[in-house]
């Protein structure tokens, strides 16, 4: 896994990241949402991964809007192998399971030598997570960067399939992780 995203682009994006006004309240409710599963289900996976438990809990309101009944790599049900990218994972037993697979199948809880989970890290591992489609065309990935003021139009619509005026209406990490921040103290270092 390769991190060939700029950190000092990244870092510069987050410290000119803002909510936009009107997604405020829906941002503050998913950090609620976070910050309620955290102990349930983003503490173990955390224990289990290295990955911080907010990383977790903003990746599990992308890609299975808090059901823990999909798969955390695409949303897809932990009941059956999945069928969307990546394809073949499962069944899975248990969310944790399923969640514990698609971090270490894709690379998430690995940092580079003397990496450590800061700011930058969380944001840069979540845009991988999701696939550098975006960074591949020079725009910021609606993946990170939905409903704040740093997202631009554009969306892959399904796995491959990219549409350049599709507009992406799920919360963005940063947005969730700024929520935290501002609403629950979480220390979001910028080391």
């Amino acid at each position: 896994y390769k991190m060939i995203i700029d950190r000092l682009k990244v870092l510069s994006l987050w410290k000119e990241c803002e909510i936009k006004a009107a997604r405020i309240t829906e941002m503050k409710h998913l950090a609620d949402i976070i910050a309620g599963y955290r102990a349930q289900f983003y503490d173990p996976v955390e224990k289990a991964t290295g990955v911080p438990w907010y990383v977790v809990g903003a990746i599990d309101c992308r890609e299975e809007d808090f059901k823990h009944g999909s798969y955390l790599g695409n949303g897809d049900p932990l009941y059956r192998v999945t069928t969307h990218v990546p394809r073949g994972r499962g069944p899975f037993s248990s969310w944790y399971a399923g969640a514990i697979d698609a971090f270490h199948l894709d690379g998430m809880n690995q940092l580079p030598a003397g990496g450590h989970w800061d700011i930058v890290t969380a944001l840069i591992k979540c845009e991988g997570y999701n696939g550098l489609g975006y960074a591949s065309k020079g725009l910021p990935s609606p993946y990170v960067w939905g409903g704040t003021n740093i997202q631009q139009a554009g969306k892959y619509t399904s796995d491959g399939h990219f549409s350049s005026t599709t507009w992406d209406t799920q919360p963005g990490v940063a947005a969730m992780l700024l929520a935290l921040k501002q609403f629950h103290g979480v220390d979001l270092s910028e080391a």
